[in-house]
């Protein structure tokens, strides 16, 4: 009996041991993410300011070298704007508020040819093709539905043949959606699939100037759902990979 009641004692101790340990790890974790939100939040409006100031430059006609300077810079600007962006979104997702979306009445394909316009100047060095299908109107956050295609075709760009175009597609059919983003080049590894949309996960090859902190995909599937959506994915080296993300036409933020 004083063996069973020893070994019980132990027991709870451990138990206690545990639950104060996995109490302090979940505050060191909460920490960090408020910490990364706050240091985020404050990076944007400084990036903001170096942007504005080499664009005003390159306005005032530069020299050759200047400009491509400048241009460097704001190419560098548009690049850490991003990775700030999504690193406020997964923070907002780890602490469980989700990614915010507000949801009005907007014309899919104006949305998806004012963010393509955009992508040309942000990745030059790729051919950006659009392609509508449908017509009409859904009930989607155009902002959030711009971030999905920037980071999909930024995805592209990093792994994807830019010898060969990068198709964006939206749909409207019945009550369904659509937004996808194709790109030539090599298959996605049966393997890795399974983690792609996982936080903090990249591929091995691609263009380190392009690529950001591994949330690309994870924002996308956030947005995707908080529209009631989701996203899938279909990669082969013959048909190359497409990225579909599919909502409701009348989507409300569950």
């Amino acid at each position: 009996m004083r063996a069973k009641t020893a070994a019980e004692t132990a027991l709870v101790q451990a138990q206690a041991e545990l639950q104060l340990a996995y109490g302090k790890s979940q505050r060191r974790a909460s920490f960090a993410e408020q910490m990364v939100a706050i240091v985020s939040h404050d990076l944007k409006n400084p990036l903001t300011a170096i942007k504005m100031a080499s664009e005003m430059l390159a306005r005032k006609g530069q020299d050759s070298k200047q400009t491509l300077m400048l241009s460097h810079i704001t190419r560098s600007a548009d690049r850490a704007q991003r990775m700030i962006a999504d690193l406020l979104d997964l923070a907002l997702a780890r602490v469980g508020r989700g990614i915010a979306i507000s949801p009005t009445e907007v014309d899919l394909h104006k949305v998806v040819t004012r963010s393509t316009e955009e992508l040309r100047v942000a990745f030059p060095e790729a051919k950006l093709h659009t392609q509508f299908i449908g017509s009409g109107i859904a009930n989607l956050d155009g902002d959030r539905v711009q971030q999905i295609i920037g980071n999909l075709v930024a995805n592209s760009v990093a792994y994807g043949d830019l010898s060969m175009p990068i198709t964006i597609t939206s749909s409207l059919k019945d009550d369904v959606a659509m937004v996808s983003v194709h790109n030539h080049g090599p298959a996605i590894p049966e393997s890795f699939r399974s983690v792609l949309f996982e936080p903090m996960t990249r591929g091995k090859d691609g263009d380190s100037d392009v690529r950001s902190v591994g949330l690309g995909l994870f924002i996308v599937r956030e947005i995707a759902k908080a529209h009631g959506g989701d996203v899938v994915v279909s990669s082969n080296e013959e048909a190359g990979t497409i990225f579909s993300v599919h909502f409701p036409r009348s989507a409300s933020q569950p």
